[in-house]
């Protein structure tokens, strides 16, 4: 975490009572924020907008309990607020669901990062999916190119050798044909699919990958 990032976040929880930290079986603000960067001015706001509403009203036993980013998702968990305080977490929920993780770009929207759902810019994306599979075209049979998140192309040649157990369905050339890309993996109907990590390197490497 950037020394000017940790700063924010420290001075947002000194600054506001209802942030600070209390014994763990209350609440788990000793964590911090667990979300990342490109969304503190939204909780910036957020917490001087509660925080008016908590003095003008006098909500004594407010406070933030939880603060993460959850399926992709900003969350805020509160304990003691109103109607008021719900409202503006809806809406800084609402803003952060297109807001970019970690830059803090607009336009952003949900997307799947290794396996997990990030509301990222493209950009962003771009970067931290650099080895994810974006597209397959199918050359000839056991043959397909596969282009990367971050624009490398290359050709994917399966032997006959490979096509035992799970492999055994892509023997029959209409079921090869249902090639298709999911979360970044080449997949098969049947939760049949190429991991993408070993397939950019020997792309990069080489031009092609060789499954034998």
């Amino acid at each position: 975490m950037a020394k000017e990032s940790k700063k924010i976040r420290d001075d947002l929880q000194n600054k506001y009572k209802f942030l600070r930290a209390g014994p763990i079986e209350q609440d788990l603000m000793s964590f911090g924020f667990d979300c990342g960067d490109g969304w503190l001015p939204i909780l910036e706001d957020l917490f001087m907008k509660i925080d008016d509403v908590v003095k003008r009203d006098n909500l004594t036993e407010f406070k933030v309990v939880q603060v993460k980013e959850k399926f992709g998702g900003l969350r805020v968990y509160v304990r003691g607020g109103n109607a008021e305080i719900t409202a503006l977490i809806n809406g800084a929920e609402e803003t952060a669901a297109e807001t970019c993780e970690d830059c803090g770009n607009t336009p952003a929207q949900r997307r799947s990062v290794h396996g997990y759902v990030r509301t990222q810019c493209s950009k962003c994306h771009a970067v931290s999916n650099w080895e994810d599979v974006v597209s397959a075209r199918i050359i000839d049979y056991l043959e397909f190119e596969v282009t990367f998140a971050d624009g490398l192309t290359g050709k994917v040649r399966i032997l006959p050798s490979f096509l035992f157990g799970v492999f055994e369905k892509l023997k029959d050339p209409v079921f090869f044909n249902q090639i298709q890309v999911t979360n970044g993996f080449v997949t098969w109907p049947g939760e049949l699919d190429l991991a993408p990590d070993a397939m950019y390197d020997a792309i990069k490497k080489d031009g092609e990958w060789i499954i034998q």
